[in-house]
């Protein structure tokens, strides 16, 4: 029969023991739920290609166009062609591991965000991204166009995935974006041997009354003539009280 000593240290042991349990539990808990409450990145952005545009017109320049009465004679946005990509799983990725799981086969969100270099697995420059609206992201440890490896942020190369997930990367597509001014130039309308244009300049997309003028422009014999304004200009072909027929010759300065 042990000792009364020796009986006391065997229950020490198993409360020490389940406290250090409860202790790595809450630990763990602790790690899984701080992952999900991270700010992930939500574009990928390839710093490597510079950022451009291109000026879209509305119609373009020289270009015989005709609108009715109260539309827009001529618009002027800008074409952005950002540094953005675009990842994709082409395949599901699927896996469980040490604190976390993966499973896309209902739902192939477009992954976000890549995060070149990861200490923890000793990897430089790997193809890494994680889920949208998730905590879990996937890894291409071999740059193989497949990712292999999935995990919770930092843990990111612990797991294995059941088997290679191939994925694929496109530049994102471009974007229309108005000009910080943006004049707006409407048909107004005949009158007898003239034609009145609606002037309006807006900024933010708000417009600005105190840079709103409606001009009234004489027709040459012919019903033609050339109209200017802040540098823009436009020759009339033709006007009636229902539509004006012209081409914009030059922009605005």
């Amino acid at each position: 029969m042990p000792c009364r000593d020796d009986y006391l240290n065997q229950i020490m042991e198993k409360k020490m023991n389940k406290i250090i349990s409860l202790a790595v539990i809450a630990a763990l808990s602790m790690v899984i739920s701080g992952c999900g409450g991270l700010k992930y990145p939500t574009v990928y952005h390839d710093h490597s290609i510079i950022p451009k545009s291109t000026i879209v017109r509305i119609p373009d320049l020289n270009q015989t166009s005709t609108v009715e009465i109260g539309e827009n004679v001529y618009s002027k946005s800008y074409l952005f062609y950002d540094n953005t990509k675009q990842v994709t799983l082409l395949e599901p990725a699927i896996g469980s591991g040490f604190g976390t799981y993966v499973d896309t086969t209902k739902s192939n969100k477009i992954l976000t965000g890549k995060l070149k270099k990861w200490d923890t697995i000793g990897q430089k420059d790997i193809n890494t991204f994680c889920i949208e609206d998730s905590a879990v992201c996937l890894t291409d440890m071999n740059n193989s166009g497949y990712f292999t490896h999935f995990g919770a942020y930092a843990q990111v190369g612990s797991n294995i995935l059941n088997k290679p997930a191939k994925y694929k990367i496109e530049p994102g597509k471009p974007y229309l974006k108005e000009d910080s001014f943006k004049y707006v130039a409407l048909y107004q309308g005949k009158v007898e041997n003239s034609i009145k244009i609606s002037f309006r300049e807006f900024k933010n997309n708000m417009a600005r009354p105190a840079f709103t003028q409606d001009i009234a422009y004489e027709l040459n014999n012919d019903g033609s003539t050339i109209i200017g304004f802040k540098g823009l200009r436009i020759e009339v072909l033709k006007a009636t009280n229902m539509d004006i027929t012209y081409k914009v010759i030059k922009d605005y300065n």
